[in-house]
């Protein structure tokens, strides 16, 4: 299981020493829940009404926009700030081509592999992420909850089926022999 750094692992840690899994769990999760930055731990923490008017305050302020740049530096400097906010952004950012560019000095092949290979979630990201029984359930429900989605999509009247999984699409993307595995199994699930 991967390690959790940061200021609540020593919380973390206290609370599965002194319990058992079970009760761990819950008095973690409930210990997220209200320091959560989503609408439900701000309803836990201030009620209904209160909650939801600073979770909308919250949100207003933590964006980050170009016109919120030029209220507060004016038009040429607010412009500035936000082209470099934005470049930086694009530096930092793993899901971003330019990190991975300057990782792998412009060479564009392999950047983009680096990008995939972080990008995905597949089983073995959940099992890392969690334990094997539990990361082949969450990975087995987003899977469900992704084959649902687009069976629903192509019932709309009008939906194209542009993004439809094909044999071809599976060997272009993982070669002949696995595409072929990953095109019967995918038929297996629909």
């Amino acid at each position: 299981m991967k390690k959790k750094r940061g200021k609540y692992r020593s919380y973390k840690m206290r609370i599965y020493e002194e319990n058992s899994k079970e009760v761990a769990d819950k008095l973690w999760q409930d210990y997220l829940s209200k320091i959560s930055q989503n609408l439900n731990g701000f309803i836990k923490r201030y009620g209904e009404e209160l909650g939801k008017k600073k979770y909308n305050s919250f949100i207003e302020k933590s964006k980050h926009t170009k016109a919120k740049y030029i209220k507060k530096y004016g038009e040429i400097l607010g412009s500035k700030k936000w082209n470099a906010y934005i470049q930086k952004k694009k530096e930092t950012s793993k899901r971003s081509i330019e990190y991975w560019l300057k990782k792998y000095d412009d060479d564009y092949e392999l950047a983009k592999i680096a990008q995939s290979n972080h990008q995905k979630r597949d089983i073995d990201f959940f099992i890392k992420k969690y334990d094997k029984e539990l990361g082949e359930q969450k990975y087995n429900h987003k899977i469900e909850k992704q084959r649902k989605s687009i069976n629903e999509h192509y019932k709309l009247p009008g939906a194209k089926k542009a993004h439809a999984v094909s044999i071809k699409k599976m060997i272009k993307k993982y070669g002949k022999e696995l595409g072929e595995q990953k095109y019967k199994e995918y038929l297996l699930k629909t």
